[in-house]
């Protein structure tokens, strides 16, 4: 399957699906729920999209499940078909079960013809299937065999300027050392091994630099031994690569 980045967005068209993840709706600095709620439709009318796909961190970690992220789910859930791939501040989020469907830490598999539960890729050739989940955890090991891995949670962005400083979000295309993967879930596990790596920029204010990333591994697929640093590329979102 073919990732496209939106131009000058923090969001990415799969197929028919519209993806985009850390809304951190409710905390401090965050958009108003219904703000994000006409952003997210009209990059759903200008992409001509139904699917909708979050990946995880739909609220705040200090804001209630009722809040704003209930709202925004109501919402938007009401007028399209809304999955949830649940992030580390999404606690009790399958509440709102009747609006979206949730799927757990491990995340889920987007394939040419939906979006499964790992626990239903028994038999699928995974190759060309994209794994997606938040990232504060590990994939389910099925998503592993998929060709790439889309994850959220790190916030990725670079600082630029040295007097006047200003932060970008970026997003960051590498691979996988398939080797340690492997190490990790053991034997009996296949692993991909051209699977390519994938970090989201938030969709929210909230984002960390990639200085500050370097200093402390916020998922395991980045962490320094997982990720292959000398194979990163990072693009700002007017597509312009940084490095």
């Amino acid at each position: 399957m073919k990732l496209k980045i939106i131009y000058n967005e923090p969001a990415a068209v799969v197929g028919e699906w519209l993806i985009i993840s850390d809304l951190h709706l409710g905390g401090p600095g965050s958009v108003d729920w219904k703000a994000t709620v006409q952003v997210v439709d009209g990059l759903m009318e200008r992409e001509r999209k139904r699917h909708l796909l979050i990946l995880g961190d739909v609220k705040s970690p200090v804001a209630s499940t009722s809040g704003e992220a209930g709202k925004f789910i109501r919402e938007i859930g009401s007028k399209y078909d809304l999955h949830i791939t649940k992030g580390n501040h999404d606690g009790n989020i399958e509440k709102y079960a009747g609006y979206c469907t949730v799927y757990g830490a491990g995340g889920a598999i987007l394939c040419r013809d939906g979006i499964i539960e790992p626990k239903e890729a028994v038999g699928r050739r995974l190759s060309s299937c994209i794994g997606v989940l938040h990232g504060h955890a590990w994939p389910a090991r099925e998503l592993v065999q998929c060709g790439m891995v889309m994850i959220g949670h790190i916030h990725p962005s670079l600082i630029f300027g040295k007097e006047w400083k200003r932060k970008e979000k970026v997003w960051i295309f590498g691979r996988l050392n398939t080797e340690a993967v492997g190490e990790h879930y053991g034997k009996g596990v296949k692993v991909n091994k051209n699977i390519r790596l994938v970090c989201m920029p938030a969709f929210g204010p909230s984002s960390y630099s990639t200085r500050e990333g370097r200093e402390r591994a916020l998922s395991p697929l980045t962490s320094e031994n997982i990720f292959i640093k000398s194979s990163a590329e990072i693009y700002l979102l007017n597509g312009i690569r940084a490095r």
